[in-house]
């Protein structure tokens, strides 16, 4: 299925300033020209060209020279996919700190984290491609797990002992109004989880124990229930349900269990998986490896269980992943020349969304367009899809 697989990379073709290009395969990548370090009656046009925000050649010259030695290492990094196949990206949504978002009907929804604060409290905030974000909760405690299903938004809150406030799983609907509390999962910041039209499902604390489990939480209120104890506290880092079962990790491990209940079953190992989704026949999952280089994998394996086979190898920090009828997508979070990747699911070589993106973390996608979250510029991007 998955026959020619390339290595990681991403073409150079986004690097565009001015003079000439040279063919790399079927790339075609622009050099920038060399700006003189004494004024001269050029300075006007090649800042206007290059660098229309700034007055100074000098400081243009140094922003220019710091994008020829990202494109260099973007080559060294990713240059064996070299196939862009989207849109030009565009920004939806500038935050101060980018967390989960989700995607709904084209609004994008986000958490606007505060940097300067200890508790790394956030607003949830929606916004259209590149207009003023509308706040719908105010500072949110170490939020994750952002998501929409229907008409509903879920996400994730960490603890604050000292304040006696405790974790919860908050439901709200789109058109806004007051968050409703589903239940009270685990502390870990990061902490995951999946939503489907009926329940919300994450890891939480058995009540009087250390044990921690996989819970179902109705959407519509009432007690969560337990679907699977837990081996490895703090272990899990990825959830993803289809229509009849849950799938999650526990470290290298992916297992799944009914959703109506039953036994858990164990599907694959790999090495340190960070992200899963399901299409409902395969099991998607991003493995961030166990090199020190965050050198990783994409992969994925039938939802009935059967050999893992790989998507993607040599992938440098793969994170966030997201699947539609078509293709599987994946990050690459390195600063600076990360990027965003695809590959048919029915086999076929990779190509990239969008390349010299600074640390990206999740990806979301809808029938026209592909999203990202990039870490090093709090925005949230999307590039159409073709």
């Amino acid at each position: 299925m998955w026959h020619g697989l390339p290595t990681d990379g991403a073409t150079l073709a986004a690097v565009v300033f001015a003079l000439g290009s040279v063919a790399i395969g079927a790339v075609a990548v622009a050099y920038p020209k060399t700006i003189p370090h004494s004024s001269s009656p050029g300075d006007g046009a090649y800042l206007a060209e290059h660098c229309p925000d700034l007055s100074d050649v000098n400081e243009c010259q140094i922003r220019v020279g710091l994008a020829q030695k990202t494109a260099s290492e973007a080559g060294a990094v990713h240059g064996a996919i070299t196939n862009v196949r989207a849109g030009a990206p565009e920004r939806v949504l500038k935050v101060r700190q980018t967390g989960s978002f989700a995607v709904s009907n084209g609004t994008v929804f986000a958490m606007d984290v505060d940097p300067n604060d200890e508790a790394e409290r956030a607003d949830l905030v929606r916004a259209v491609v590149d207009g003023a974000p509308r706040k719908l909760v105010t500072m949110q405690r170490e939020t994750s797990a952002l998501m929409t299903s229907g008409d509903n938004l879920v996400w994730l809150t960490g603890s604050d002992p000292d304040q006696g406030v405790l974790a919860g799983a908050w439901r709200l609907p789109l058109t806004g109004g007051r968050p409703t509390k589903l239940g009270s999962p685990s502390t870990n910041l990061d902490a995951p989880a999946a939503i489907d039209g009926a329940a919300a499902y994450f890891v939480s604390r058995r009540p009087g124990s250390d044990v921690e489990e996989l819970v179902r939480a109705p959407l519509a209120g009432g007690a969560p229930s337990e679907l699977a104890a837990l081996s490895h506290p703090f272990g899990t880092r990825a959830i993803a349900v289809d229509d009849r079962f849950v799938y999650w990790n526990e470290f290298g491990d992916i297992w799944k269990v009914p959703k109506a209940g039953g036994g858990a079953e164990h599907l694959a190992t790999a090495s340190d998986i960070f992200a899963i989704a399901t299409d409902g026949t395969d099991v998607f999952f991003t493995d961030r490896g166990k090199s020190v280089s965050g050198v990783g994998s994409v992969g994925h394996m039938p939802a009935n269980g059967g050999p893992i086979e790989w998507v993607a190898s040599e992938q440098r920090l793969p994170w966030g992943l997201a699947v539609d009828e078509a293709n599987v997508y994946w990050v690459s979070n390195a600063d600076r020349v990360g990027g965003v990747y695809a590959r048919p699911k029915s086999g076929g070589a990779a190509f990239a969304i969008a390349i010299l993106q600074n640390a990206p973390v999740y990806v979301a996608v809808d029938v026209t367009y592909v999203y990202w979250s990039v870490a090093g510029d709090g925005e949230i991007r999307r590039a159409a899809k073709r």
